[in-house]
């Protein structure tokens, strides 16, 4: 052998040198034929994929193809464009990855490589997988790691919860959630009942329903009503009675975005998200000893307690200097002076108390904090409740 030469060709993916020459992305190539030692080397330092041809000359100067190679160098990492959710449900997620690599391509096995938090998963050629086991209405950290032929890897999270739904029960506290995820959520709440006396019930509380868009971090503030006791009137607005057999109205259940009772919230009204109203206690005796229903857009009325509405309190009978007058989030409560008198349900707009044995009226709901809403009187008995969830 007189001589070896060769001659190297391909497009160049990125900027580098080919056997000392200087390329650039997307440059086609082609290193003309040059003379190299037997068992010499050269190096490519650009990435691409790349054909090299060796030749081989004899003492007569004869040419002959002794060999090709071809190669592709990769050290870019592929591209993931996106790693999104694409359904739930209260114990799985679903997840769909859309990647790329223009040098060497996707690995053929062992391409996607799901993870919960730090836990590997699965790992599979599909670009598609199902979370399983999950816990509902939970927030999850997910991640998946992408390889190319070459071996190269990215990786990419996604922060995602479970569908279901947060109940609150009555607690006499103000209780909170906070929200893991943007999105459109329900927001239910229920109102209480108004005290019992004997045989005539206290009036049912309303219930309201409604939808809301909300932004992760943001905190709600949920009040979920009290029925009361004897006399007393429920926790969040429900009016006291007066007498051996007056009974306290039933507390309004509300969502907000700032803390506190509902009475509480009279200057920071836009905060308030929903409200259904307790109903009245009941009173004494007649055919409207019952107490009134907790709404709805008006409180249920008896014939001396009047139903809260949007815009006041329930009429009174019999309203004194020494009755606690029925207003924004509170129940009407009846003066000590006066017997067998029953208090006002508690509402956005509270329920009037009766004067002596008819049951008091009922507090009024409100959904104009959210869309899509609706509300229903006297729809819970004893304690109010509320729950949010999710909606895919």
């Amino acid at each position: 052998i007189q001589k070896i030469t060769y001659t190297i060709t391909g497009t160049a993916k990125g900027n580098g040198t080919i056997a000392g020459q200087s390329v650039t992305t997307n440059q086609a190539v082609n290193i003309g034929e040059t003379e190299i030692a037997n068992n010499g080397t050269f190096t490519v330092e650009a990435d691409g994929t790349w054909t090299v041809t060796a030749y081989a000359y004899d003492k007569s100067g004869r040419k002959t193809t002794s060999s090709t190679l071809v190669f592709t160098r990769d050290t870019v990492a592929p591209t993931i464009s996106s790693f999104t959710r694409t359904a739930r449900s209260g114990s799985t997620i679903n997840v769909s990855v859309s990647a790329s690599d223009g040098t060497s391509g996707l690995a053929s096995s062992g391409t996607y490589q799901y993870y919960q938090a730090s836990t590997s998963k699965s790992t599979t050629t599909a670009n598609t997988y199902q979370y399983t086991g999950l816990s509902s209405f939970t927030s999850y950290t997910l991640k998946v790691i992408v390889k190319d032929k070459a071996g190269n890897t990215s990786e990419k999270s996604l922060t995602t919860m479970t569908a279901g739904s947060k109940n609150f029960a009555y607690t006499g506290n103000v209780q909170t959630f906070t929200v893991s995820e943007t999105g459109t959520y329900k927001l239910e709440v229920w109102g209480a009942q108004g005290v019992r006396n004997g045989s005539y019930a206290g009036g049912k509380g309303g219930y309201a329903v409604g939808m809301q868009t909300l932004t992760s971090g943001t905190t709600l503030y949920i009040i979920v009503g009290g029925t009361g006791s004897g006399r007393s009137g429920g926790y969040n607005g429900g009016g006291a009675g007066a007498g051996n057999n007056g009974h306290g109205g039933g507390g309004a259940t509300h969502i907000a975005t700032r803390s506190g009772l509902l009475s509480s919230l009279s200057s920071y009204r836009s905060n308030v998200l929903i409200v259904a109203g307790g109903g009245g206690g009941a009173g004494t005796s007649g055919t409207s000893a019952t107490g009134g229903s907790g709404g709805g857009t008006s409180g249920g009325s008896t014939t001396e307690g009047g139903g809260g509405t949007q815009t006041s309190g329930g009429r009174s009978n019999n309203l004194n200097s020494s009755s606690t007058p029925s207003g924004f989030g509170i129940g009407a409560s009846a003066p000590t002076s006066y017997g067998n008198s029953a208090g006002g349900g508690g509402g956005y707009y509270g329920g009037g108390h009766s004067n002596s044995g008819p049951g008091g009226g009922g507090g009024s709901g409100y959904i104009g904090g959210v869309t899509n809403g609706s509300m229903t009187n006297g729809a819970r008995s004893g304690n109010g409740y509320a729950t949010i969830t999710l909606v895919e």
